[in-house]
């Protein structure tokens, strides 16, 4: 478990989410676009899927498109993500 949470702490998404809260991603959607998000939804799990499958928040690091659907993804658990150079 421990390991866990030191390796989401370091995603670049989920240790936002761990420090800072969904309205911090949040704001940093609207501060780049205020038209970015179709508008409130009923629940967070919602949010991260429609901001990540979107492509509406950026993943700095490659593995996060899939580039024959052009999803976005984060990598399974056991499944190794390394940040861009």
């Amino acid at each position: 478990v421990a390991r866990i949470i030191r390796r989401a702490r370091r995603h670049p998404y989920v240790g936002k989410v761990f420090r800072q809260g969904l309205t911090a991603i949040r704001d940093e959607i609207l501060a780049r676009d205020p038209d970015a998000l179709p508008g409130k939804t009923s629940n967070h799990c919602t949010f991260c899927w429609y901001v990540l499958s979107k492509s509406i928040y950026s993943l700095p690091f490659s593995c996060a498109k899939n580039p024959r659907t052009g999803r976005v993804g984060l990598p399974m658990v056991g499944q190794p993500w390394t940040p861009p150079d």
